[in-house]
């Protein structure tokens, strides 16, 4: 079924998630609550796709700091199905 379903798909559907690059919270400093976030889109447009793809690698290449002022720099998995 799962084959299925990608092949009606066919990479028309998009993941990503951003995440903080911290391996542990010792390296945050502080608990954020949460260490990311992710998005999955399907039956819309390559644009929309590529848009997000966009996105996300734009976040991971800002210059973030946490307000305790550590590193706050995130990462990006992302890919289509």
């Amino acid at each position: 079924m799962l084959e299925a379903l990608r092949g009606g798909l066919a990479g028309n559907a998009w993941h990503g998630e951003v995440s903080l690059r911290a391996e542990d919270l010792s390296e945050v400093g502080f608990d954020p609550g949460g260490l990311g976030c992710g998005v999955v889109l399907c039956n819309v447009g390559r644009e929309a796709i590529d848009a997000c793809g966009r996105l996300g690698e734009a976040l991971t290449h800002a210059d973030v700091r946490l307000p305790n002022g550590r590193d706050g720099t995130l990462e990006l998995e992302d890919g289509t199905f």
